[in-house]
């Protein structure tokens, strides 16, 4: 008698239908379990890695590249951090999981030597994800969600910094902005040029899956021309809209600047 017991013991403990399933969970529970494993309270430090690697001969896209140069190693670029393995266990998992990825303040350190490297982390996490969800929608966990910040160094003992995130405002999409360090003091009027780019960008490709890379490359290209240069060439001036310092690359002294309020976070609608 007790071997039988024994025996529907085992089978109850086995059967499938028995056994706790994450998935089996209320949604509000796995909410908060995504929350709480992926949504850190402080900024995480993002960089592209590179490595150089053994090529794969038998890789179809990069077969007949190597087999002409004669090449068995190539330098490899990874945005690091990397998407989580759990994501990749199913599309729908990946779905739920994405949006509290990507909730997180992404800091970058940018220097001579790096700078286009915001960019490039943002395009490769946008191909990475359709590359799993089959989806090109869901690069909008992205641009929903995340908070890019670019920490940068110019002249002796100065820092700065510039956060920035998408917005909706009526129905419009737009940027709010944080700028701190030594960035607090100066004229923030050079915005209006890098929202501009952007905004032709989108109106000229017709989509805005994009918009933060494509912020990050403005911000970067002003950053290089601008502040990391700085004490070499200086041109600086009082701006006649906001009252602020103005420091402008060479190629700026004529640039018509534009006025925004005296306030070092300001929302913008594209």
């Amino acid at each position: 008698m007790d071997a039988v017991a024994d025996h529907r013991l085992d089978v109850a403990i086995t059967d499938p239908k028995d056994t706790p399933c994450l998935m089996g969970l209320p949604p509000e529970i796995r909410e908060l379990i995504w929350f709480f494993a992926f949504v850190k309270p402080h900024p995480i430090i993002a960089q592209v890695e590179h490595q150089t690697v053994a090529s794969d001969k038998y890789h179809a896209h990069t077969q007949r590249w190597f087999q002409d140069s004669g090449l068995t190693m190539y330098r490899q670029n990874k945005a690091v951090p990397e998407i989580p393995p759990l994501v990749l266990v199913s599309k729908s998992l990946a779905k739920e999981i994405l949006p509290f990825i990507f909730r997180n303040t992404f800091m970058f350190r940018l220097e001579r030597q790096n700078v286009g490297e915001v960019a490039f982390w943002l395009y490769e996490m946008y191909c990475h994800i359709v590359g799993i969800t089959s989806d090109d929608a869901s690069r909008e966990h992205i641009n929903k969600n995340t908070t890019v910040r670019i920490e940068f160094a110019f002249g002796a003992f100065r820092a700065g910094t510039i956060e920035y995130k998408s917005c909706g405002c009526d129905g419009h999409r737009g940027f709010h902005f944080t700028l701190r360090g030594q960035l607090e003091q100066e004229c923030i009027c050079w915005l209006g040029d890098a929202i501009e780019a952007v905004r032709e960008e989108n109106r000229l490709g017709g989509s805005t899956l994009e918009e933060l890379a494509e912020m990050a490359s403005e911000i970067e290209l002003r950053v290089d021309e601008v502040w990391l240069p700085r004490g070499r060439r200086s041109s600086t001036k009082q701006c006649s809209r906001c009252g602020k310092t103005q420091h402008k690359a060479d190629e700026d002294q004529d640039r018509m600047w534009y006025m925004w309020p005296k306030t070092t976070a300001v929302a913008v609608v594209l």
